[in-house]
């Protein structure tokens, strides 16, 4: 069994990496923990050869989870050059999916480009469309 590795993005902008066993059941599980939810939502992230996956909680928006995640909104702005919504709760990345439809590890060039884009909004050098995110 391989394991997949994610990153896990909090609302307040705390990053870290995680495990969960091979995709399918093990890795649907884990995803409903980290997230703390019982229906997840994917958003497909990619544009210039990144390609990742963001799985936030499905039902965040409809119950206005108390903290809006303005940093995994920024993420899917970076990602996709454009937001329709904002996500709440707690977001987890991984990479693509591959031929078979299972998720797969966070690529090292999403990981990174994730990690700068949590660098630039932290010190103030990404701002989203129409005046959110974070200030330094």
């Amino acid at each position: 069994m391989t394991e997949v590795r994610f990153l896990v993005l909090t609302p307040d902008g705390e990053l870290s990496e995680n495990v969960a066993p091979d995709a399918g059941r093990g890795l649907l599980d884990t995803l409903y923990r980290t997230i703390n939810c019982d229906h997840v939502e994917a958003v497909r992230l990619g544009r210039d050869g990144l390609d990742a996956t963001m799985y936030v909680d499905g039902d965040g928006m409809l119950v206005q989870l108390p903290m809006p995640n303005e940093y995994a909104t920024a993420a899917v702005y970076g990602f996709n050059g454009d937001i329709y919504q904002m996500y709440y709760g707690t977001a987890v990345f991984l990479g693509g999916v591959n031929r078979a439809g299972d998720d797969t590890s966070i690529t090292p060039k999403a990981e990174i480009y994730l990690r700068h884009l949590m660098w630039a909004i932290k010190t103030g050098r990404l701002r989203l469309p129409g005046n959110r995110g974070r200030q330094s």
